[in-house]
């Protein structure tokens, strides 16, 4: 088990150790992460805010993925990476990576607080559908909740701006 939590705190690019937050939860070390990333990349199906054809650039990796100019990407079939050239990449800066893992920090912190919420509805209708409302744990504002009967899954969302949503 050690050997494993080992190779998960490994950077797959340099192959360093990632210091927290970035050893549980990503697949590249911070620096690695700012030498790659741009900041126009939308996600894979949404492309580029620049209106760059990332299609038409990427070039194969190992004849099932892509080499992209947006983001790192690996294989398992190498161990090298290299990447496509596009004018319009503009990368983020250390700083802007290290408050991004903040702020994930803090809104996965909330959207913990907020399970024992959402397991107390479960309990409280398990098998019934139910709307309803109750104090969120994070603010103190409105959460509004949705229970399932079909599957028992609980849906959320808090009234304040930028606070907690979730979906099971």
């Amino acid at each position: 088990m050690a050997k494993v939590r080992d190779e998960v705190r490994k950077c797959h690019r340099c192959g360093k150790v990632k210091p927290p937050p970035r050893d549980r939860s990503t697949v590249i070390c911070l620096e690695c992460e700012q030498s790659t990333q741009c900041r126009h990349y939308l996600g894979y199906h949404e492309g580029c805010a620049k209106g760059v054809d990332i299609d038409a650039i990427s070039a194969p990796l190992d004849g099932m993925a892509y080499r992209q100019p947006c983001r790192y990407m690996s294989s398992s079939s190498t161990d090298t990476w290299t990447p496509v050239p596009c004018e319009q990449k503009e990368l983020y800066s250390i700083e802007e990576l290290k408050q991004d893992d903040a702020e994930m920090d803090i809104r996965m912190a909330n959207t913990i607080k907020t399970l024992a919420v959402a397991a107390e509805v479960k309990l409280e209708h398990a098998g019934k559908d139910w709307q309803g409302v109750k104090p969120c744990p994070v603010c103190d504002g409105k959460l509004h909740l949705s229970h399932s009967s079909y599957n028992g899954h609980v849906h959320g969302r808090c009234e304040t701006e930028g606070c907690v949503s979730w979906m099971e």
